[in-house]
């Protein structure tokens, strides 16, 4: 696909493969780095609620009638979010 589109563009089809490695590599550790932060600040609320005597559950926002809503809720949003980090990966430029 890459090279197709490069060659129809009038570019250098290696050239423009070796740009899209680059750009999926670098959004790669982007998510990495990305979900290591989040896991640490997840980690420090949880450490700290449990620690000071609080709820169990210090995220939990809803009780747990709200279960099956909540995964048909989060599978839209994964298969939202990989329709966008596909777009973006796809695109020109």
């Amino acid at each position: 696909r890459v090279r197709s589109s490069a060659r129809r563009a009038g570019e250098n089809p290696a050239e423009r493969l070796e740009h899209a490695e680059r750009k999926g590599t670098l959004f790669a550790s982007g998510l990495i780095v990305g979900e290591s932060l989040v896991g640490v600040a997840l980690a420090m609320i949880i450490v700290v609620s449990v620690g000071s005597g609080g709820s169990d559950a210090p995220l939990a926002l809803v009780g747990p009638e709200f279960a099956t809503a909540a995964k048909f809720i989060g599978l839209a949003a994964f298969a939202g979010m990989c329709l966008a980090f596909i777009k973006r990966a796809l695109a020109r430029g």
